[in-house]
């Protein structure tokens, strides 16, 4: 794949290559791979929450490259080509992976291509990326070239079936599993711990609410304990508890303090 002008690439996740021979010789080679996380448009083309396409992003693949070599290049190839290779993608990728796909992805750049062999086989234009390539030093930096977005179902009842209740049974080995929980609540169920706690009747006395009831709950900010430089304690951490766990044996002995007396007033 170094003849491509996107160079060989890095692959990730389940992946797939496919050859198409004609004539004894290799005329186009196909990778599939991993889908991209999030894309906004195929996200709200297909109806998924955030919750159900981390555990259903495996049933979208992605062609990763395309490629024809020069020599073997023929009006239609590419579309005969990209068409047997879509034909035959769910069947191989169950064989290798243990479920069948059911939509697949991939991009064009219109700088360098109009993206005629997409609509001859008859993927949808979906919309632009956001122009943003990933980067080993980094997550994801702007290119400044945003790419289309172009979606081929590879079942008739493909985006229904991706968010059904149950999936198809050659397609349960795509789900991952912890990858999240769906909450029982509702948005404006959602608060934080701290506010659940400023509903709850303080039981204490009243001259013991010193501190808030919510800050016995809370993180403290721990100080040094007695012995300050004692090069034998370690920094506190989060809690007086944890903190004394790791204190040396003569800091967690009480100091002693000596009380001072007023002298009494002569009689």
């Amino acid at each position: 794949m170094k003849n491509t002008s996107l160079g060989a690439g890095r692959e990730a996740g389940d992946r797939l290559c496919q050859f198409v021979l004609g004539g004894g010789q290799v005329v186009a080679v196909l990778i599939w791979c991993a889908a991209a996380w999030h894309l906004k448009d195929r996200d709200t083309i297909i109806g998924w929450d955030p919750v159900t396409r981390s555990q259903r992003l495996k049933l979208v693949v992605q062609l990763r490259r395309f490629l024809v070599p020069e020599k073997s290049r023929r009006p239609n190839l590419a579309s005969q080509c990209l068409g047997l290779a879509l034909r035959e993608l769910p069947a191989q990728w169950h064989a290798q992976h243990g479920y069948r796909p059911l939509l697949a992805e991939s991009f064009s750049d219109p700088e360098l291509h109009a993206g005629t062999v997409y609509r001859a086989t008859n993927w949808t234009y979906i919309g632009d990326t956001q122009g943003f390539s990933q980067d080993h030093t980094d997550y994801y930096l702007p290119n400044q070239r945003p790419k289309k977005l172009w979606l081929k179902p590879l079942h008739s009842q493909a985006y229904k079936l991706m968010c059904a209740p149950q999936l198809p049974a050659v397609c349960e080995a795509a789900l991952t599993a912890g990858a999240g929980v769906r909450s029982p609540l509702k948005i404006n169920q959602l608060k934080t711990l701290r506010h659940a706690f400023e509903e709850v009747p303080d039981p204490r006395r009243a001259q013991s609410r010193r501190q808030p009831f919510t800050a016995i709950h809370s993180p403290p900010s721990i100080h040094r304990h007695a012995h300050p430089r004692c090069p034998r304690c370690p920094r506190p951490t989060h809690g007086r508890a944890r903190h004394a766990q790791h204190l040396a044996q003569s800091c967690k002995t009480r100091p002693k303090t000596t009380r001072s007396h007023r002298p009494k007033s002569p009689p």
